[in-house]
């Protein structure tokens, strides 16, 4: 086969960077799909690493970069290293280890984000595009002042609720400082959620068709987390809500800043798995089709309500058998339902 030839696996490699660097020229036309086509873009660097190697990858990260950095500079070449080819090595890395699964992901997670936050601690040495970086926080907040202004030139008319509106800005000052603490570390952990989870079903899907197979990960409605999880959920409530704790040590925006991400991060992993006991409870009570989808779109609404089932299921384990009898489906389903 002509894979099998140095020819053959040098086109392949080469193929191989033209997509992931059409990925990553695409998501910065389409904002809609970006993050998520950012991401797939790292799954031909995964496949090149598990499918020939080491030496073959080197070429691949080699054509990816000199190819970005004469399309836009050396600056955006070094970003693609924490958001392509890192993950992609290290989650190559921990499956060749005999890692599996939410194991992998866990340990890719963890490198990928220190290595993306320590490369933020240092982005002005990136010249303007990493201090860029550095003023998206406050770029952001001066947003939200603008923002702000405009709503409160709206107190000067005189047909709407004055009381209503001081608290919608009220909310939105609290929203606007409260999303500022989470840059960068909790959309930094988000983007690398997406692009490790991306990557792992990117090569257990697509894998096999080069001839890389990787385990798959287990159903949806059996995902469970580990329970150490909670003391980060914890922490996080301890040190946002007791911030005033803190006042006289100076350490009070600190912790609350520290609070924030810890909340954000648990509370979305919970929500993940408040979605598994969704897909579950869809699974043993044979749900049918329509009422899935009217369902799961209350439950986004009801978002928080899944994020509170995710922890209590860490104690109350709703998916613990209770009856062994298989439940009988009501045949009357399939003729109606709530969301027909």
């Amino acid at each position: 086969m002509i894979e099998q030839t140095l020819a053959g696996r040098t086109l392949r490699t080469g193929m191989m960077a033209g997509v992931t660097l059409a990925g990553i020229f695409l998501a910065g036309y389409l904002p809609m799909f970006g993050g998520l086509l950012l991401a797939m873009a790292g799954i031909p660097a995964l496949l090149v690493l598990l499918g020939q190697g080491a030496i073959w990858f080197l070429l691949f990260g080699v054509l990816t970069l000199v190819t970005a950095t004469v399309w836009n500079g050396w600056p955006s070449a070094v970003l693609l290293i924490p958001i392509v080819l890192a993950p992609a090595a290290t989650l190559a890395w921990t499956i060749k280890n005999g890692l599996e699964g939410f194991r992998a992901i866990s340990v890719t997670l963890v490198l990928t984000f220190t290595l993306s936050i320590t490369l933020w601690m240092v982005a002005p040495v990136l010249g303007e595009l990493g201090v860029s970086l550095w003023s998206v926080k406050d770029a952001f907040v001066q947003q939200g002042r603008a923002m702000e202004s405009q709503i409160a030139q709206l107190t000067k008319s005189k047909d709407i609720d004055q009381a209503a509106l001081n608290i919608v800005r009220e909310q939105f000052h609290n929203w606007i400082d409260f999303v500022a603490m989470l840059i960068p570390w909790t959309f930094v952990f988000l983007w690398h959620l997406l692009s490790t989870g991306v990557l792992y079903l990117g090569g257990v899907y697509i894998g096999p068709r080069y001839g890389v197979f990787i385990p798959s990960l287990p159903r949806f409605s059996t995902w469970r987390f580990e329970w150490h999880l909670i003391w980060l959920f914890i922490a996080g409530w301890a040190l946002f809500y007791g911030d005033e704790y803190f006042v006289s040590t100076g350490f009070a925006a600190t912790a609350r800043a520290i609070g924030a991400n810890c909340l954000v991060i648990s509370k979305t992993l919970y929500f993940i798995l408040g979605l598994s006991l969704l897909a579950s409870f869809f699974e043993i009570h044979q749900v049918s089709r329509p009422n899935r989808i009217g369902l799961s779109f209350l439950a986004l609404i009801f978002n928080q309500l899944l994020v509170w089932l995710g922890i209590m299921d860490v104690w109350l384990d709703f998916r613990a058998p209770k009856d062994p009898s298989t439940p009988k489906r009501d045949e009357s389903d399939d003729e109606g339902s709530f969301f027909d």
